[in-house]
């Protein structure tokens, strides 16, 4: 039985691409005088590219595709912005907004 969980480097070179965009994010979100709604919906955001990440790594550890990668690399940015939509969409359906 295998202990460890063992990736390609591929991912590694991925996600030190993908860090520094979210850290620019989080942080500009977070400084924004909106009583917290942006950084909220970055947190969401943050935490589903993750989950996504998670589900990719395990199911393709060794051998990520080429979209894999990319979507790793780049997939923040298109995920923050449809977040700022769907989640306004969920708030205004459930009478929040």
């Amino acid at each position: 039985m295998r202990t460890t969980f063992t990736v390609s480097p591929s991912y590694r070179k991925a996600i030190t691409v993908s860090l520094p965009q979210q850290v620019v994010a989080v942080l500009l979100s977070m400084m924004l005088l909106d009583g917290g709604q942006t950084a909220q919906v970055c947190g969401m955001a943050f935490l589903a590219f993750w989950i996504g990440i998670g589900l990719i790594m395990f199911r393709r550890s060794l051998s990520p595709s080429r979209a894999d990668l990319l979507l790793i690399r780049f997939g923040f940015v298109p995920l923050f912005v449809a977040a700022f939509f769907i989640s306004r969409f969920v708030w205004k359906i459930r009478g929040v907004w």
